[in-house]
């Protein structure tokens, strides 16, 4: 809960704070996120971090509803089933979150930033139909310089890809062709 203002807020918290690359990459997917400002990207509410920087963490809109995945395995049983899907499942609405995740992603490549790891369990449909892109934890600013095995080209969050050449990002089977090879 968002103390100050009364409501409750998803957070989420960096384990190992520790570790200067993963808190830069968590610091990054806060940043990018942040700077997403579209009505298809999970707003973020404010960045914490701990004196010391021990700990760190953010805060962001929680919704309240399911994953993309959950509700297309749900019309596929329905299917299965031979049953009738409701307005919820069927396929005006479907195409409808589609398209929304499409602009929200159009959004992001506007602004230079792949989200690399875009599939329907980062996908989330809120309690009203509001569709979100979630985890823009692999996310990168599209032509940022890329690490050098053995070592770090730059020191930009913003910037730098924080995965070395070689390194596989994402989810395998939502991956793209010429990324998986």
């Amino acid at each position: 809960e968002q103390l100050e203002l009364e409501r409750p807020v998803a957070f989420k918290r960096l384990r190992d704070a520790g570790d200067e690359i993963l808190r830069e990459r968590f610091v990054r997917e806060a940043r990018i996120t942040a700077q997403l400002d579209h009505p298809n990207v999970v707003p973020v509410y404010v960045l914490e971090v701990a004196r010391g920087g021990k700990a760190i963490g953010y805060a962001m809109k929680l919704v309240e509803g399911k994953t993309l995945r959950d509700l297309l395995s749900e019309t596929a049983d329905a299917y299965g089933r031979g049953a009738r899907v409701d307005a919820v499942h069927a396929l005006p609405a479907r195409l409808e979150h589609f398209l929304k995740v499409c602009d929200a992603i159009a959004f992001a490549h506007d602004r230079g930033i792949l989200h690399r790891d875009l599939k329907p369990a980062n996908i989330m449909i809120g309690r009203f139909g509001e569709v979100y892109v979630m985890d823009w934890g692999i996310a990168r600013p599209i032509g940022a310089p890329k690490e050098e095995r053995g070592g770090r080209a730059d020191h930009r969050p913003m910037d730098a890809d924080l995965t070395r050449d070689g390194d596989i990002v994402g989810s395998a089977a939502f991956m793209a062709p010429e990324q998986a090879s």
